[in-house]
């Protein structure tokens, strides 16, 4: 049986079962999980089984539950509004410690919703959908070869651990076809079933029960079930990873979710892109200590699930605050791309990219000039928590005037440094610290750039600027390109907007009545476009910064070092 095979997902399962010496079936008809069924009804025959198509998905569980109890192995399958309806039973198997597997091809809810392929039951599935404190295993297959493996493996483990065990699947991989190896079933060493009900002709009789009446018993009951459950969590966790060693994205997916992203991550590996992809196999026991064990400070967590955010809570515990965490969903049974996929991750990564890395680039080379821009470094670093999306980042920071100039010199190339406008010094009096407000800075960087009449501005910018006419005509001709996809609007203005990477200068508000240098005293104001550096204490001066492209950043300040490095043009005698 190593040779590859083309089957159904939902056949698949119910063929593994049948290898594995389930010889117990009940279920009641719902999609889009019918395959399942269907093909049971036929097949238990084949092995002396039984296939019982019961009145209700009630019905179905509850002669799962007796099998069981008789020490069958036993399966009952649905999908998600026919689960729920079998919780209070599983909590009753939870409670009397009896194996079974049940198979959930989850659909698109809630309510009754649709029969498309979702990822919403994960709640329902690892934090006990029914009442009480009870946990069960639940493996999440994402191809049909892990269809096949893993309900093998389900049996297995119910048995070993006398628990309930759940396969998550979901409409898709349900219904999808593909080759696979249907390894042979090797049954392992597991405890003897002492406990079934299978006559007491020669012994004691036994009880198998989930009620509890004496005084303490439920209690003790519980601990024993809890010892259990922590027993799996260090002993059963199972969990994949790809690229995930010098990723500096890392998405977290579980079953088809992480299938799709697995295909999104491979696409932009190939394309330079430092991301990779942690998946859960067990979602209880969940890989908290794995994931945990990767996160950084300098690492970003993309949860993707299909569905408005489950896994993510258990995310966000086993990362514990190390690494930022971020989420992408779709609900109600909504199928997410491979190509919609990788443009979520290229946004990351491109957030990621741009903000640490001008940060890194611009500190490094002021610092080796020994300029002290303390402020400007601290809102640098601070941009990688900015959570901007497809928008340049914007800060407003301040600097010493008397640097002012120095500073204007080696970000040359990196935009424009028009003259102070009335409307500007009203919203940076309005927001205060702009550099807390990003996107104020970016509104008021967008209308100076409107509202400067051309002669301050051809002032400002100096003979080397051009004139009003060339720079109308850039405009003009920048206005009529396409605006590129909103994920790869970075990428896409650092190519084409040559010097959109706007530096722009404003005077530092002063408080009412008074300045830096005379307190209690008005003064006239300065454009700050040419400075003046005085004897007196230095003025505070604000500088727009928006950053649009770590490329061009990296280009224009590599360019000013490269011809500073320059060797002086020996002079002749």
């Amino acid at each position: 049986m190593n040779k590859k095979i083309l089957m159904k997902g939902n056949e698949i399962i119910a063929e593994a079962a049948i290898q594995a010496e389930c010889r117990f079936y009940a279920g009641y008809p719902i999609t889009p999980q019918n395959e399942i069924p269907e093909y049971m009804s036929w097949r238990m025959p084949e092995v002396n089984g039984v296939f019982i198509q019961a009145e209700s998905e009630l019905a179905a569980i509850n002669m799962v539950y007796g099998a069981s109890a008789a020490g069958v192995r036993a399966m009952t399958s649905s999908s998600s509004p026919g689960i729920s309806l079998k919780q209070e039973t599983i909590s009753y198997m939870a409670g009397a410690e009896l194996p079974a597997v049940i198979v959930n091809i989850q659909r698109g809810g809630p309510g009754l919703g649709n029969i498309s392929g979702s990822q919403s039951d994960y709640f329902q599935a690892v934090k006990g959908g029914g009442h009480g404190d009870y946990k069960m295993i639940v493996l999440a297959p994402y191809n049909l070869q892990e269809m096949w493996d893993l309900t093998m493996l389900a049996f297995d483990k119910a048995d070993e651990y006398r628990t309930p065990v759940l396969i998550l699947g979901d409409g898709v991989i349900g219904q999808m076809m593909e080759p696979f190896s249907p390894t042979p079933y090797a049954r392992p060493a597991l405890p003897e079933k002492t406990w079934v009900l299978d006559g007491c002709m020669g012994r004691e009789p036994r009880v198998i029960k989930s009620l509890y009446m004496g005084d303490g018993e439920l209690e003790m009951r519980n601990m024993n079930l809890q010892a259990k459950y922590e027993l799996i969590k260090n002993n059963e966790v199972l969990f994949d990873g790809y690229y995930h060693e010098d990723a500096e994205v890392v998405v977290v997916a579980f079953g088809i979710a992480a299938r799709i992203a697995l295909s999104s991550v491979m696409r932009l590996r190939r394309e330079g892109y430092k991301v990779g992809l942690f998946r859960p196999v067990t979602l209880f026991p969940f890989p908290a200590d794995e994931l945990s064990s990767l996160s950084s400070k300098d690492r970003r967590f993309l949860a993707v699930e299909m569905n408005m955010g489950q896994m993510l809570e258990d995310v966000k515990l086993a990362v514990d605050g190390k690494s930022e965490v971020m989420f992408y969903g779709k609900p109600g049974g909504s199928l997410i791309t491979p190509e919609e996929m990788q443009e979520v991750i290229i946004t990351t990564a491109d957030i990621e990219k741009t903000t640490k890395d001008v940060s890194r680039i611009l500190s490094q080379h002021l610092e080796k000039k020994n300029l002290a821009t303390e402020a400007l470094l601290e809102e640098l670093a601070g941009a990688d928590e900015k959570k901007q999306r497809n928008e340049p980042v914007v800060l407003m920071v301040y600097v010493d005037s008397r640097e002012y100039k120095e500073l204007v010199a080696k970000l040359k190339g990196l935009g424009e440094t028009p003259a102070p406008t009335d409307e500007l010094r009203k919203d940076i009096e309005e927001s205060g610290d702009m550099a807390q407000r990003p996107e104020k800075a970016r509104k008021a960087a967008e209308g100076l750039k409107r509202k400067i009449p051309a002669e301050q501005e051809n002032a400002a910018r100096g003979p080397s600027g051009g004139t009003r006419d060339a720079r109308k005509a850039e405009e003009e001709k920048k206005e009529d390109r396409p605006e590129a996809p909103r994920s790869l609007a970075k990428k896409e203005r650092s190519k084409e907007d040559g010097k959109s990477f706007g530096e722009q200068a404003e005077k530092a508000p002063a408080k009412s009545g008074e300045t830096p240098t005379s307190p209690g005293k008005p003064t006239a104001e300065k454009a700050l476009g040419e400075p003046e550096e005085d004897k007196e204490a230095p003025r505070k001066v604000a500088i727009l910064i928006k950053i649009v492209s770590t490329a061009q950043v990296e280009e224009a300040l590599k360019a000013d070092m490269e011809k500073k490095a320059e060797p002086a043009p020996a002079r002749g005698k």
